[in-house]
């Protein structure tokens, strides 16, 4: 019985928590999805549950809209993170050079060291779940290609690849350099690595690569 009812109510609760309706539903809904894709990673290392991940992706109407919402995730949460990954690098660089430092006044480098603060404690938990929403299409990919090449998703999902894949290898990669990034929970190696393989096995359907 759990085998056939615990995967679809996980996906289920992915989905539903999107509408929570509290005042903190935005964030909150960050929280809880981080402990399901971890429960979710488990359950892909069992092969009774992997059987019944499998089986749910036939269900158009519930894998569809888990796999839309952790499409989202996976865009908001890399986009939100990287884009403060280069606000604490122009902190760090201004911070740590002591003509331009001295030169602002008491206000403003109180201002600046507050709101790097802020950047420092969002990025370490948005990135923290960025990496596991990679990481699920990562192992989802692997063996379920056909569920995401469905019209209203296919092309999402390249543009997704094709940005990030962009902000980590091109030109624009040199503002995200931090250091100790993983003080943050930063891997770019790993994250591009994740990336580059979701596009491989993607790039086995001939409608990805049209």
């Amino acid at each position: 019985m759990a085998h056939k009812q615990l995967v679809p109510g996980i996906m289920q609760l992915y989905v539903d928590i999107e509408f929570k309706g509290s005042h903190t539903q935005f964030y909150d809904k960050f929280n809880i999805r981080y402990y399901i894709t971890i429960l979710m990673k488990y359950l892909w290392s069992i092969p009774s549950y992997k059987k019944s991940i499998h089986h749910q992706s036939n269900n158009q109407q519930l894998f569809l809209r888990f796999i839309n919402m952790l499409l989202n995730d996976s865009i908001y949460l890399l986009d939100e993170s990287l884009s403060k990954l280069v606000e604490i690098r122009e902190f760090q660089q201004i911070s740590e050079n002591p003509s331009q430092w001295s030169a602002l006044t008491e206000e403003q480098r109180k201002e600046k060291t507050e709101g790097n603060s802020r950047n420092e404690r969002m990025v370490k938990s948005f990135m923290q779940l960025a990496n596991e929403t990679v990481n699920m299409l990562h192992y989802l990919s692997s063996e379920l290609v056909t569920p995401f090449m469905r019209e209203e998703m296919v092309e999402r999902l390249a543009s997704m690849l094709d940005y990030f894949l962009a902000q980590l290898a091109g030109p624009r990669s040199i503002h995200l350099k931090v250091k100790q990034p993983e003080r943050y929970n930063f891997d770019p190696r790993k994250l591009l690595s994740d990336l580059v393989d979701i596009y491989i096995n993607f790039g086995v359907s001939q409608i990805f690569v049209e």
